[in-house]
């Protein structure tokens, strides 16, 4: 939760000081932070494993025991506190400089997705291979705390050019987002006309049904009628992360050039209720591995929405634009599990406990409209058969006109594609 919060404080507001400063910095600074809590996770493994080794007696080192004690506090605080600088956010504004406007786009922030995931879910095989905990944290925070930044720092380019730099500079400062002190001024842009305003309906809509579903889906499989085990719980989460890996790696790119960005969003939130529907009904273990098979669909959702946001804001605006969505995200992962467990809490002892899901299924079914109404020739990257040039300028220039004329004055088409 506190993370989260940071997080929607902060991300809007970095991602805009980004357009103008440059990604790298604040690229290194989100890497290092948001990699602190391994270091102290690792003093803690390290630390636990020394006092479990020494034979248990009064005369065991008091600053030992303290030192246990307080680690946890420390690593829940760090933890909090990687929501300050959103790693996530800071990189999908790096790929949408990196990739030309067009439907790469949403494939490219699919896979960054994707290997994220790839990440959580293969690091219990690593653990095993390595079969010792204590040297795979050790690994883990060397890889992580040394490793990744010197890497980033040596060989990664930056992203932002002058020209874009420039130009979002003197954006800002007419609009006095430079010297303003309000956090939550970049969020502004969101609001910038229909099409914005439906994506961020959507974001938080589905960011709300698929967060609570992934924090609440453990406690629901452990209670009766299903009593699933620790493997079975492992099972379903392997089998809903690595489908989730190879959809966003391989499939999420040909659906967008087939079909568009939209229908894509219409498809993952079709998925996304027949799934949460799937959880409510289950009465056995094999129904909620149905149910949790249509989650690699689901996912689809927030890189498209990511992908027709980006592809909509200028070269100047990626850092705004992504630290926005992700403020809004946060926010909407807050608020989604608080709300579906206190509907567990409720309904838990009732004779039917899968009201919770319900409350997804309509989470999801109603941002279906909301899709149904975005304009073909802006949520559609490969709308008028181009892939990146003359297609993706032209599609700019129609969200660029649109927003001139809902404010009553004469289109004049930006410098900056």
């Amino acid at each position: 939760m506190g993370k989260n919060i940071l997080t929607f404080i902060f991300a809007s507001k970095l991602g805009a000081m980004t357009d103008i400063s440059g990604r790298k910095p604040l690229l290194i600074v989100s890497i290092v932070v948001s990699l602190c809590p391994i270091l102290v996770f690792a003093a803690q493994t390290v630390l636990m494993d020394k006092i479990s080794s020494k034979d248990p007696s009064p005369a065991a080192d008091s600053s030992l025991v303290t030192a246990a004690f307080l680690l946890p506090n420390i690593y829940f605080v760090l933890n909090a506190l990687t929501g300050v600088v959103s790693f996530m956010a800071v990189l999908l504004a790096c790929c949408g400089d990196a990739t030309p406007k067009g439907p790469e786009r949403a494939a490219v922030f699919g896979c960054i997705l994707a290997l994220f995931l790839g990440g959580i879910a293969t690091s219990p095989f690593i653990d095993g291979f390595i079969g010792n905990q204590v040297i795979t944290v050790l690994i883990a925070a060397v890889i992580g705390t040394v490793i990744v930044p010197a890497y980033t720092f040596l060989y990664v380019s930056e992203t932002v050019t002058p020209a874009a730099a420039d130009e979002a500079r003197r954006a800002q400062t007419e609009s006095s987002l430079v010297t303003s002190r309000n956090p939550f001024s970049p969020m502004k842009i969101l609001l910038r006309n229909k099409l914005f305003i439906n994506l961020t309906m959507l974001i938080i809509f589905t960011s709300m049904a698929s967060e609570a579903a992934q924090t609440m889906l453990l406690y629901y499989v452990d209670a009766p009628p299903l009593n699933f085990t620790e493997t079975d719980s492992a099972e379903l989460m392997l089998m809903i992360g690595f489908t989730g890996i190879l959809m966003q790696a391989f499939m999420l790119k040909p659906l967008v050039n087939k079909f568009g960005e939209k229908n894509v969003l219409i498809l993952s939130s079709v998925a996304g209720s027949i799934h949460m529907l799937a959880y409510a009904v289950a009465t056995t273990k094999a129904m909620m591995f149905v149910g949790g098979a249509f989650v690699c669909i689901t996912v689809f959702a927030f890189p498209c929405i990511s992908a027709i946001k980006s592809n909509n804001a200028a070269m100047s605006e990626q850092g705004m634009i992504q630290g926005a969505v992700f403020s809004v995200k946060s926010l909407a992962s807050a608020i989604g599990p608080t709300f579906f467990t206190q509907v567990y809490k409720a309904t838990k002892d009732s004779g039917w406990r899968g009201e919770m899901w319900l409350c997804g299924v309509a989470l999801f079914a109603v941002s279906i409209p909301f899709m149904i109404m975005l304009p073909v020739e802006q949520a559609n990257s490969n709308y008028m058969g181009g892939v990146n040039g003359e297609a993706s300028e032209k599609l700019l220039r129609v969200g660029e006109q649109q927003e001139i004329e809902e404010q009553g004055g004469a289109y004049r088409p930006s410098s900056i594609v």
